[in-house]
């Protein structure tokens, strides 16, 4: 049952000993973390997956794919509950808010949608800045809230945006994130 292709995206259930892998071919393959073995593997689309993210329950878990596609998937049954079709862009990066029902994507047009998960209204919609905040098919962005919620991070292994989930305004940005760390703290190497 292990996946013949490689691992595009992985993730990791806020609950249990699950996580998550997808592959080339738009499979979801679950495992189980003690025994690294697999559970079962689920065709979610035939495009290439983007991003995964657990709602903080873990009963579900949103697949992003560049079919245009963000879809609902409850962990236990393997079903589609709920999929929403996009205009002409995909989303590179979601994440769900760690106290909220709120859900935070960045797609490759740099909008930013902040989706209701309980109404599944659009809640917010702003565009990210663009000197930082760029697609690129050779580079990750991710999209991350903060632990406690109050900020939320896009990053590209490059640069950094940093907002306020508040109002969503930006409060900072740093272009090369690696220079300016090794600025502040000398003691910093990558290897």
């Amino acid at each position: 049952m292990p996946t013949e292709t490689q691992v595009s995206s992985l993730t990791f259930s806020p609950v249990d000993s699950l996580f998550v892998t997808t592959d080339l071919n738009g499979n979801v393959s679950f495992w189980n973390l003690s025994d690294r073995k697999p559970i079962k593997i689920i065709q979610v689309t035939r495009s290439f997956i983007t991003t995964l993210s657990f709602t903080k329950d873990g009963n579900t878990l949103i697949v992003g794919a560049n079919d245009q596609t963000i879809r609902f998937l409850n962990v236990k049954s393997g079903e589609i509950e709920k999929t929403y079709s996009l205009d002409s862009k995909f989303p590179e990066s979601c994440d769900v808010h760690p106290s909220k029902e709120m859900l935070a994507c960045l797609f490759n047009d740099r909008s930013i949608e902040i989706i209701n998960l309980l109404s599944g209204e659009l809640n917010k919609t702003f565009m990210a800045n663009e000197k930082y905040v760029y697609y690129s098919p050779l580079i990750k962005t991710v999209l991350r809230y903060q632990e406690n919620g109050e900020r939320l991070f896009i990053n590209n292994g490059y640069d950094q945006v940093v907002y306020d989930t508040d109002a969503y305004q930006e409060l900072s940005s740093s272009i090369n994130i690696i220079d300016s760390l090794v600025s502040e703290d000398q003691s910093f190497s990558v290897r």
